[in-house]
């Protein structure tokens, strides 16, 4: 990895960069797609603070840790009757109901669809490999410079942002299901941190991609955001919305609409583009930590804190409110801000990821930790779990 130029980024997961020729194959049934939380049966999977895999009941019983401390965020996904996740430079796989994690091959993990497993090899190679080991074909080559600063899954479709060198990006889409690829946009940059498409989050609607790019900081933090959309055959690259805000400015749902922050406020929009609705429960402050949006299924969750006391509220993506609807609240022993980094919904329940900073905002002040709660969809039945 080291002498390719290749270098994990945790939060955002993965490295990597351009490119070579590409298989077809057959697809198998989708379980999930790659995520911190999900739902399996009557057990939820998720991980916590310090990122360990644990499973939970949904009555809240049967407690067990599944997975070592430093699993890659993002990454849960259940392919037959096991639980594959990434963790340094190798995927494991794990029964659902025990920790007997055995990796099942060296590389970075990028996606996983049907049966198969999409990783990032020691050489700069990216592979399609089956559960059962028995087919693995090659899709590109990187450059030796190159590297993937950011990763997403939804469904069958795999998007890498994939750098060539500090002042070229390249936007590049995985077909899972027939294990081919399309670079879709090539981009260039006066400095290694402008113009960098973040693709953790996007939406993918009638063969159209939406995501973010902008001014991406080595801390995580992501401003003077444009969103855009394009054809998953490269044309039609446009602009649909120009100066959106800060970190997590642009989240993707799974809902008839993209959503995405500007100037403080929340939006959402139809696939024009156009600004169809406005969340107005006052001016969202980052200084104030408050400006964490994450949404999960129909709603999107932000948290305030104030004397000790988080409150968690949630807006409805139907339009139905513009002002956010208090669910949940809980009190702390310790002066952090909590903001909601993460909301994962797995099935009739939501888990909520509080990053802890002492003063200042989302990146302003010392990161004091994550703690991590699971409640209904409603807010009840708020619980710590991790």
């Amino acid at each position: 990895m080291k002498k390719k130029g290749i270098r994990f980024l945790l939060f955002w997961a993965l490295a990597l960069a351009a490119l070579c020729l590409a298989v077809p194959v057959q697809a198998a049934k989708v379980i999930n797609n790659g995520t911190d939380t999900l739902q399996y049966g009557k057990y939820i999977y998720y991980l916590d603070g310090n990122n360990n895999i644990y499973r939970i009941g949904t009555d809240n019983k049967g407690k067990k840790k599944l997975g070592t401390t430093d699993v890659y965020p993002r990454q849960l996904y259940i392919l037959g009757n096991k639980l594959y996740f990434g963790r340094k430079g190798k995927v494991y796989a794990t029964p659902l109901n025990k920790n007997s994690a055995k990796a099942v091959v060296s590389g970075t993990l990028l996606g996983a669809y049907g049966n198969r497993i999409f990783y990032l090899d020691g050489k700069g190679n990216v592979y399609a490999i089956t559960t059962d080991k028995k087919e693995k074909k090659f899709l590109f080559t990187l450059t030796p410079s190159g590297e993937i600063t950011s990763a997403g899954t939804s469904g069958k479709v795999l998007i890498l942002n994939c750098e060539a060198n500090a002042a070229s990006t390249h936007v590049v889409y995985v077909d899972m299901s027939n294990v081919t690829w399309q670079v879709l946009t090539k981009e260039t940059r006066a400095s290694a941190y402008e113009n960098r498409p973040r693709v953790e989050d996007f939406v993918v609607k009638n063969n159209t991609l939406y995501y973010a790019s902008g001014y991406f900081g080595g801390t995580g933090y992501f401003f003077n955001g444009n969103l855009k959309k394009i054809s998953l055959t490269g044309e039609g690259e446009t602009t649909i919305a120009k100066n959106i805000g800060s970190e997590n400015s642009f989240i993707s749902v799974n809902f008839d609409c993209l959503l995405y922050e500007n100037g403080g406020y929340l939006y959402y929009s139809d696939n024009s583009g156009a600004k169809k609705y406005k969340f107005s429960n006052g001016k969202i402050s980052s200084a104030a930590g408050n400006g964490f949006f994450t949404s999960a299924g129909k709603y999107v969750y932000y948290a305030e804190t104030k004397k000790k006391t988080v409150t968690v509220y949630r807006f409805s993506l139907n339009g139905s409110s513009a002002k956010g609807k208090k669910v949940a609240s809980f009190k702390v022993k310790d002066n952090c801000t909590y903001s909601v980094s993460k909301a994962s919904q797995a099935g009739k329940y939501v888990v909520l990821r509080f990053d802890k900073r002492t003063f200042g905002g989302r990146w302003q002040g010392d990161y004091q930790g994550t703690d991590v709660y699971k409640m209904k969809t409603d807010g009840k039945g708020l619980k710590k779990i991790g």
